[in-house]
């Protein structure tokens, strides 16, 4: 799927509540609001939303990416309902005439729920085609999936448990941590690094035992960068001893 754009439109049809459809009027009222109001909006999904949603095991991560390019536009409020759909017409003198405020609000909605559609996979995106506004689609998406990600946090606190380096070198030893921490920090379970760094240590050989023994008794507390650069000069120390 390509870009997706919102921007305003000029027509000359008569249809008093089709929001695609602006009043045919000598006024230049209608069209001059949407044109003035309108910004156009381009989203690629195949750049911007490369992460597509398969079910509650991705589902944090492809929030995160969906709510960053939302924010990126000012379009959140669409999904979280902050932003509420305006009243469809308006009066004009006697008549219901479209407002152009609901036709821009109706747009950009559109242009969400497009954007939501191609982010998300195949077997998901019916359900995601048949609410009726953006919002709905998100709330469904995140009713479905939000429990899923609960067992998923369950799934990685037990993997990270069981981490131990073994045969790994050091460099392997911490980015397999890292890589399941940072998972949990994007699912909302976040570990300190506090926590981090008595896992990294509780994993280690016989042989890092006396520089884990110095590192515990510090009176402040290391980073895990200065963490990583010692563990990585004394598993050199190792190898030049041998």
């Amino acid at each position: 799927m390509g870009d997706f754009f919102v921007s305003g439109t000029n027509s000359n049809n008569n249809d008093p509540v089709n929001p695609s459809v602006l009043q045919n009027n000598t006024s230049p009222t209608v069209i001059d609001v949407v044109a003035t109001k309108t910004q156009i909006i381009n989203i690629n999904p195949t750049s911007q939303l490369p992460i597509k949603l398969v079910g509650g095991a991705n589902f944090a991560t492809w929030k995160a990416q969906i709510q960053k390019v939302m924010n990126d536009f000012d379009l959140m409020g669409y999904l979280d309902g902050s932003i509420t759909p305006p009243p469809h017409t308006i009066k004009q003198g006697t008549q219901d005439v479209v407002n152009p405020d609901f036709k821009i609000w109706f747009q950009k909605d559109n242009l969400i729920g497009d954007a939501l559609m191609a982010s998300v996979d195949s077997t998901i995106a019916p359900s995601v085609a048949s609410a009726e506004t953006s919002k709905e689609a998100w709330d469904y998406l995140h009713t479905t999936h939000t429990n899923r990600s609960q067992t998923r946090i369950y799934s990685l606190r037990d993997a990270l448990a069981k981490v131990q380096r073994d045969q790994k070198s050091i460099t392997g030893y911490l980015r397999e941590i890292r890589t399941i921490t940072d998972e949990l920090d994007v699912l909302g379970a976040l570990i300190s690094n506090e926590e981090s760094i008595m896992k990294i240590l509780s994993g280690l050989a016989p042989e890092y035992e006396a520089l884990s023994t110095v590192i515990r008794s510090r009176d402040s507390p290391i980073s895990y960068e200065e963490l990583a650069h010692k563990l990585t000069d004394h598993e050199l120390y190792l190898k030049q001893a041998e």
